[in-house]
Parts: C-alpha cells; sequence; structure tokens
C-alpha cells in the first residue's frame, strides 16, 4: 500500500474516509473538512494510529468523530430546508437511496457504509462502533430490512 512521502500514513486511507465522511455529511466540501481535520490528527499521532491492532479502523475512528463534530455543528447553525438541484433518472434513483439510507437510525446507517461501500469487516465495525460482530450483523440485518422496505415500490390497486 503506497504510503505518504514521510513514510507515514497510507495515502489510500484518505479515500476510504472521504467517502465515509461523505456518506455522513452529505456534502463532499464538510467531508473533504472532516477528513483533513482528521488526516492532521492522525499524522500528529502517527505512532499511535500505525501501533494499533487495526490502524485503519483506527483513523476511520478518527474520521467519523470529526464528522459528527461537524455534523452537529452545521445542525446548529443551519437548520434550514435541504435543497435539491436538477435530476435525471440515475440521480432519482441514487436520491431515493439517499433517502433512505437518511432515514436509518445513524448507527444502521453506519454500518451499512462501512460494509457496503468501504468493505469492512463484522469485526472492524464492531470496533468502531463498539459492538461484537454479532451484534454488526443483527444491526445490518435491520437496516436492510428497513431499507429493502423503503426501496420496494408499492403498488397502489386501483379498482
Amino acid at each position: 500500500m503506497r504510503q505518504d512521502g514521510d513514510g507515514g500514513l497510507p495515502e489510500a486511507w484518505l479515500t476510504d474516509g472521504l467517502r465515509f465522511a461523505s456518506a455522513r455529511l452529505g456534502s463532499r466540501e464538510d467531508a473533504e473538512d472532516a477528513v483533513a481535520e482528521a488526516w492532521a490528527q492522525a499524522h500528529r499521532h502517527r505512532r499511535r494510529v500505525l501501533d494499533a491492532a487495526e490502524p485503519r479502523i483506527y483513523f476511520l475512528g478518527i474520521v467519523r468523530q470529526r464528522a459528527a463534530r461537524k455534523a452537529r455543528r452545521r445542525r446548529a447553525a443551519e437548520p434550514g430546508p435541504f435543497v435539491v438541484g436538477p435530476f435525471d433518472a440515475a440521480s432519482a434513483e441514487r436520491m431515493d437511496l439517499a433517502c433512505a439510507l437518511g432515514a436509518l437510525p445513524e448507527d444502521q446507517r453506519e454500518a451499512v457504509v462501512l460494509k457496503h461501500v468501504l468493505g469492512c469487516s463484522m469485526e472492524e465495525i464492531g470496533q468502531l462502533q463498539g459492538r461484537s460482530p454479532e451484534a454488526v450483523s443483527s444491526l445490518l440485518q435491520r437496516a436492510r430490512a428497513r431499507l429493502k422496505a423503503e426501496l420496494t415500490p408499492h403498488h397502489e390497486e386501483t379498482p
């Protein structure tokens, strides 16, 4: 895995962090800010990060904290409506998925993103969320069931 120029942290973590933060925050700009802050913190505490049992997961934990802080600040500062621009059929499907993900409880949404976007294992997700792998599996099952219910078209019968 390619590391940054001074032999520190793998640059691939930046991509993982950005994908995770973007899914959590819904804003590329906010996600970039959160990841930049996390990256700086991880570099300041590089030995602690690299000596962790799962360094990538440790870094994602830092991203998680920074994204949560940014989300709290944004909610407090901007209690306005969500505005959506023009979109086509493909973006409408993405919007449906984004809305369905947004309707999930935060722990379920986070687990879905970690598992299905970043490819984390049940053990890794459990480390981040402070749960056993079995509890993560149950959480994901509930999330998938809720997503399926949200995304399955409901056909109304006409008399």
